[in-house]
């Protein structure tokens, strides 16, 4: 009867422990996309340059300072919008005067930043067809306490 309880919970630990083994690699199989840093007065700018970066904002830190390197396009894939209210973006986030194309286009009914208290987000140029039912804020960041949002533009 011991020999039948202790073979059980060792096909028991056994089974558990290849279970939770995926849990050991589970970063290494997320395809997070490599970000360059830049140093700039001594603060270090995460430089975004494809939607795959912009959209993994929340993967890199929302603590972080972000600036766009080129003109990004968005995909029509659902986009999660940067930030929520348990856990907002509290960086920076510098357009860098580069478009974000087709934003508005396809995703009407969302902000890029969906929560982000005490951040700094401008300089940031959205390029849609239809930019009617906009103004930086509502297109910006849905919910925002002590941000500072500023040289927001819209081209058509």
């Amino acid at each position: 009867m011991i020999g039948k309880v202790f073979t059980y919970f060792f096909a028991l630990i056994l089974a558990f422990s290849l279970g939770t083994s995926s849990f050991d690699t589970f970063e290494e199989q997320i395809n997070t996309p490599d970000i360059e840093t830049i140093m700039i007065n001594e603060r270090e700018y995460y430089l975004i340059s494809t939607e795959t970066q912009l959209r993994m904002i929340d993967y890199y830190g929302l603590d972080r300072s972000y600036m766009q390197q080129n003109d990004i396009e968005i995909s029509e894939d659902a986009w999660l919008p940067i930030g929520t209210s348990d856990n907002p973006f509290t960086g920076s986030y510098n357009g860098n005067g580069f478009k974000i194309i087709g934003f508005a286009d396809r995703h009407s009914h969302t902000t890029l930043f969906g929560s982000a208290e005490g951040a700094d987000l401008y300089n940031i140029t959205f390029s849609n067809k239809n930019t009617e039912r906009f103004e930086h804020k509502d297109i910006v960041c849905e919910y925002e306490k002590d941000c500072r949002i500023y040289d927001i533009f819209f081209e058509v």
